[in-house]
């Protein structure tokens, strides 16, 4: 065994960006999301969750209560009630009047920038995700040459 000898590998280390920047930016946010792609991250990770009126939100928490301004759970929000909150304040005063952002508002800004790792929390988020890829794709809006994975939980 040559203990001297340099170890190949055929693996590429990512830079992963959790919630996007959210050491520095509101997580789960258009600001964190671009900050991550500024700072050259792979890719981000980010939650989608369901509205109660089937909208795609990108938010971790089973509730707005953590990240927000608001009170209630996701699942019982309307999208337009989600629309309503302030997601930045709490990370602080340069980030208020951020919102919870659609799963297709980070596509729009990741596309062909980075790749997404999406955890999907709730029913039937799988196949609204996956209608939402195709839909993309056929549109040619997709993120192009970036990866994505899921991880559904």
């Amino acid at each position: 065994m040559n203990h001297g000898a340099p170890i190949k590998s055929e693996r590429t280390v990512l830079t992963i960006a959790h919630r996007g920047a959210s050491a520095h930016f509101p997580e789960n946010t258009i600001a964190a999301f671009a900050a991550a792609i500024r700072a050259g991250a792979d890719m981000c990770e980010l939650d989608v969750q369901k509205t109660v009126d089937g909208a795609l939100v990108v938010i971790h928490d089973d509730t707005v209560d953590r990240t927000s301004d608001g009170r209630g759970r996701v699942d019982m929000l309307t999208l337009a009630a989600i629309r309503r909150l302030d997601a930045g304040r709490w990370c602080g005063d340069q980030f208020a009047g951020e919102g919870i952002p659609t799963l297709a508002e980070v596509f729009d800004l990741t596309a062909g920038q980075c790749g997404l790792n999406i955890e999907l929390k709730g029913e039937g988020v799988v196949e609204q995700l996956c209608g939402l890829i195709c839909a993309r794709a056929a549109d040619r809006t997709a993120a192009g040459s970036a990866s994505l994975c899921l991880d559904r939980r």
